[in-house]
């Protein structure tokens, strides 16, 4: 199995309403990929962070912003191939909200937390 990230992205105009509606449509998926074996874990950073610029080192708090869309979380899943990785990107609720998710293959880690289990086979 490899892992795969999944980068989602939304518009600048989402709201704190826009994330609950979704909530229980995420909370479903990642509870079918977690008994599927399919989840890893995920990072949810929806508040602006700190970018760091240019060989001044310029720390100035924003976000990086492409295509009116920002970075507002991450995923970790595991796959057999980019192709399978992509399916199950297609799934995520936020691209009814206009959001985007950018799927990645991740090189493996070194070291693997001790509760990863190993997928079972698919049919």
């Amino acid at each position: 199995m490899k892992e795969f990230l999944l980068i989602i992205r939304l518009p600048l105009s989402y709201g704190p309403e826009d994330a609950a509606s979704v909530r229980g449509n995420w909370n479903a998926l990642t509870e079918k990929w977690k008994s599927e074996g399919i989840f890893v874990t995920s990072f949810i950073a929806p508040a602006d962070g700190v970018v760091v610029e240019g060989k001044d080192r310029n720390a100035t708090k924003k976000a990086i912003v492409s295509s009116g869309t920002k970075v507002i979380s991450n995923l970790i899943i595991r796959a057999t191939d980019m192709e399978r990785a992509v399916h199950l990107a297609k799934m995520c609720p936020i691209l009814d909200q206009d959001g985007t998710v950018e799927v990645r293959e991740l090189q493996p880690r070194i070291n693997r937390p001790l509760d990863l289990q190993p997928l079972p086979a698919e049919s």
